[in-house]
């Protein structure tokens, strides 16, 4: 996943551009101004046209083939590898061994999960959460052998008892953007450029609501002591997300919960961070045929747009409906704390130099600081299972929580 962000974009192919209008003719219908968090739902999960319910392809295994962005587990298998570690441990102390999965993409990261565990957990149950009638698909072409362990799932069980995983799940979550001018708060919204055609849309400023308000004062508590402290100067225009729909949705897991551990990965921010003055632009982005760029209201419908994630108001989220937040770190760690390093001493050769760099060069990418290593955070929520002896493995170092 790449977050330099180009002004230079290819132009969409006649399939992708028509695609796009109907798309956009789809959003218009719902009305002439929409939130941002409206536009963005329906530009990535209209039925049929959204991006995620569409036929337009997303995931690729390398730069080199049609999709937008490369997932971890597409990376490399080293990542599911490591995980299952951390999966394990807590699976061991659950009376059924069940998994769930939130868009799972092409399967992948199911298929090495379910491949590295199934020795130690042969009734394993792996369960997907997918909205994409088209990557269900692709997630039962890859796990074949795996069938008759997997289930798809339209809707969240009611209960749960198991490991709970969403790798880059919250960032496709519709988000409100605002803007802070001065001493005014807007709501920033989304309108046709004009009536002609091709189909276009801009944003437009609205004054917030008094609870939109609220919430946007809340993002800047750190502000004076950033200014103090760092001398920085507070910008008057200061534009930025918040993720409403990332705690609903956290909240409803908490609610379906009845024990075991959620793993959320994800690239993203503690608040300070998150909101710190000079991100003064938000983190709204769009990825289109592997180049990241700013304009989030192009070609609705044949291009990704995310936010990063705040995880701090994920984890206030978690413990105010009952989970227990028990590990923050960031990807790196996290994955050599699971004992990453230890998997690839005891199964790869370095003597052997070809296959050695292909199995290492991917894995780098996952740790290194200016790739994935850093930006990516592993947050782990849980629910009665306070019975574990030791701390998750995943988190016995570099444990983060103290920044939320």
């Amino acid at each position: 996943m790449s977050f330099q962000l180009h002004t230079q974009l290819p132009e969409p192919s006649e399939e992708e551009f028509l695609f796009s209008q109907q798309c956009a003719a789809t959003i218009l219908q719902k009305g002439h101004i929409l939130g941002f968090d409206e536009f963005m739902n329906l530009a990535l999960y209209t039925p049929h046209y959204g991006y995620y319910t569409g036929p337009i392809q997303k995931f690729s295994c390398d730069q080199k083939h049609m999709g937008d962005f490369i997932t971890a587990p597409e990376l490399s298998p080293w990542f599911a590898r490591t995980l299952a570690q951390q999966i394990s441990q807590v699976l061991t102390h659950l009376s059924t061994p069940q998994i769930l999965e939130f868009g799972a993409g092409t399967g992948k990261l199911a298929h090495d999960l379910i491949e590295t565990l199934l020795p130690d957990f042969p009734d394993l149950s792996y369960q997907i959460l997918e909205l994409s009638p088209d990557l269900k698909k692709r997630q039962h072409e890859t796990n074949q052998a795996f069938l008759s362990h997997i289930t798809w799932l339209d809707q969240l069980p009611q209960d749960f008892e198991g490991v709970i995983i969403a790798n880059e799940v919250l960032d496709a979550m519709p988000v409100k953007r605002f803007l802070k001018q001065n001493d005014h708060y807007y709501e920033l919204k989304v309108i046709p450029q004009s009536s002609s055609s091709p189909i276009s849309f801009k944003f437009t400023e609205t004054p917030a609501s008094s609870e939109l308000i609220d919430d946007i004062k809340k993002c800047f508590v750190h502000w004076p002591s950033f200014a103090q402290d760092f001398d920085i100067e507070l910008p008057e225009h200061y534009t930025s997300e918040l993720h409403y729909q990332a705690q609903a949705w956290t909240q409803s897991l908490a609610n379906r919960l009845n024990k075991g551990l959620i793993l959320l990965i994800d690239y993203g921010y503690d608040q300070a961070t998150y909101y710190h003055p000079l991100r003064h632009e938000g983190t709204l982005m769009a990825h289109f045929h592997h180049l990241a760029h700013a304009d989030v209201l192009r070609n609705p419908g044949i291009q990704d747009i995310t936010a990063h994630v705040n995880f701090t108001a994920i984890a206030d989220t978690a413990y105010q409906a009952g989970l227990d937040v028990m590990g923050y770190t960031t990807q790196k760690h996290f994955l050599i704390n699971a004992g990453l390093l230890t998997l690839l001493a005891k199964h790869l050769n370095p003597q052997e130099t070809t296959s050695y760099a292909k199995e290492i060069a991917p894995v780098q990418k996952l740790i290194s600081e200016s790739e994935m290593g850093e930006v990516f955070k592993v947050l782990a929520l849980g629910k009665n299972i306070t019975m574990l002896e030791d701390r998750l493995i995943g988190f016995t170092q570099f444990d983060k929580r103290a920044y939320l």
